[in-house]
């Protein structure tokens, strides 16, 4: 499997909290750390996603990234305590692109047997 999902430069996060709780977190890393939060639920399907996930501030540009097989992904997630359907994962990166309005500029999620979920 192997996804390779990158957004357009210059993305911005929004904050869907307005009650995020910034003291004592560096102003820089406002954005990334909410991100994080949004996949901190503790279900297995979020850790993946998370376990793929990056932001990078000067770019603005979000990545998931990964190359290795559905059962790799799936141990992965097992890591959390749980166990996830990789269909939940590839959800989950949907719903946090619609919550932070993300425009991706490359967008595979391609399983095992070479079909692109993405399209």
């Amino acid at each position: 499997m192997n996804v390779n999902i990158i957004s357009k430069p210059n993305q911005e996060l929004k904050y869907l909290d307005p009650n995020f709780d910034k003291s004592d977190i560096p102003e820089e890393e406002w954005e990334y750390i909410y991100c994080e939060d949004f996949f901190n639920t503790g279900q297995a399907d979020d850790y993946g996603a998370n376990h793929m996930f990056d932001y990078d501030y000067e770019t603005g540009i979000v990545t998931f990234n990964f190359d290795g097989s559905e059962d790799e992904l799936k141990k992965i997630c097992e890591e959390s305590d749980g166990s996830a359907d990789v269909w939940d994962i590839y959800e989950r990166i949907e719903k946090f692109a619609e919550e932070f309005n993300i425009e991706w500029e490359v967008c595979e999620f391609i399983d095992d047997s070479g079909e692109n979920w993405a399209e």
